[in-house]
């Protein structure tokens, strides 16, 4: 996950449709006009000091296997974020090989279901 942001620092890195959660759990989003969103009721966040005093950390943007597939063919980078239970398994795919990969813990509909990120696409 990614690291702890103040509420500034959040505005100012959060992109257009990214989405980023408070430590008390508020979902805000940017819209197409820059506009800070409340994720729950789709208003405008009104700016006061209880929402400037949080902290907050930008969501990932996951994607389906099929398009994590693409980016790996194409060059690219990927994450899997695997989870079983109560343990997660972050594991970076680069240049490896797919054929000599082994999550040996983790089944094909794991692959399929569970999450993908693509490398440093912020």
């Amino acid at each position: 996950m990614s690291e702890w942001l103040t509420t500034g620092q959040m505005i100012d890195r959060l992109n257009k449709h990214d989405k980023a959660k408070s430590g008390v759990g508020a979902i805000v989003f940017k819209d197409a006009l820059e506009r800070i969103i409340d994720g729950k009721t789709y208003e405008i966040v009104k700016v006061d000091q209880y929402f400037l005093s949080q902290k907050w950390r930008i969501l990932p943007k996951y994607v389906s296997f099929e398009e994590a597939m693409q980016v790996l063919k194409n060059g690219g980078d990927v994450i899997f974020h695997g989870e079983k239970g109560n343990s997660f398994l972050d594991y970076s795919i680069t240049e490896e090989p797919l054929n000599e990969l082994l999550l040996s813990e983790y089944s094909l509909d794991d692959l399929f279901t569970d999450k993908w990120t693509i490398e440093g696409d912020n």
